[in-house]
């Protein structure tokens, strides 16, 4: 479950281990190795040279970031880094985590934010992420102009459900939609509110129009539904990995 709002307690992005896992040994004084938010380990390689490096997983289940691996966590993990161009960066993203993440720009503001990707590695818990945004500049957040909205959720099996919770604040961004990423499930069909989403067959055409929709494909971590919605309104999604049933007395499916 979410029971922090960073901006509201304070509590930094950058967090040892230990913080999350008060109670696995192998977290007490590690310094290679830190939490950068909720979902996302970073093990730095520092050492001159360095051609593996022994990585700590702490319990749960986590994909690499740049491999698209996946290990069980509780162990450590070898883990070979290229030496000659210091390029490799380790980072693990555990499972549950709702990553956003948004097109680059030089400078904040440089270009209206109007679609944020987000990433979703569904756990069968529940697991949420709170969204937030303010002008940047002014204090006027502190008189509840800033807009907000928190995003759940959970691996039930045969269907992923996302939960975007209806804004608070009076704060109101270029936003326009969210591209959610649902990873590990090709859906049969996708609903918002109970009403099937439009299927698209192109994912440029997904991206680049305005109206809502989902298709199917794969990447590094393997199968993924893309599902864009409207931001600034709630909505209950749900990833079908398999068709619904017919509803009962369908002539279709009655003996003949």
């Amino acid at each position: 479950s979410y029971d922090r709002l960073l901006n509201q307690t304070g509590v930094g992005l950058v967090r040892p281990l230990v913080w999350d896992h008060p109670d696995d040994p192998q977290c007490f004084n590690r310094v290679d190795a830190w939490m950068f938010g909720d979902y996302l380990l970073a093990a730095p390689v520092v050492d001159r040279g360095q051609s593996r490096k022994p990585i700590y997983l702490p319990d749960g289940s986590w994909t690499d970031y740049f491999r698209g691996t996946r290990y069980v966590g509780g162990q450590t993990i070898d883990y070979a880094v290229d030496p000659s161009t210091w390029m490799d960066i380790p980072l693990f993203i555990r499972q549950g985590a709702i990553i956003p993440s948004m097109e680059v720009m030089n400078y904040v503001g440089e270009r209206p934010l109007t679609n944020v990707d987000v990433d979703i590695f569904p756990d069968t818990r529940p697991t949420s992420f709170n969204y937030y945004d303010d002008d940047g500049v002014t204090y006027d957040y502190e008189q509840g102009s800033y807009f907000q909205q928190v995003m759940t959720a959970q691996d039930c099996g045969d269907a992923v459900r996302l939960t975007i919770s209806a804004r608070t604040g009076s704060f109101t961004p270029p936003l326009r939609s969210y591209t959610c990423r649902i990873h590990g499930k090709v859906a049969a069909a996708v609903t918002v509110d109970g009403r099937p989403l439009a299927r698209f067959g192109d994912r440029g055409a997904l991206l680049a129009g305005i109206e809502e929709g989902w298709m199917g494909g794969s990447d590094i971590y393997g199968a993924v539904t893309y599902a864009k919605v409207a931001a600034g309104r709630a909505r209950q999604i749900v990833v079908h990995e398999r068709p619904a049933a017919p509803p009962t007395g369908d002539p279709s499916t009655s003996e003949r």
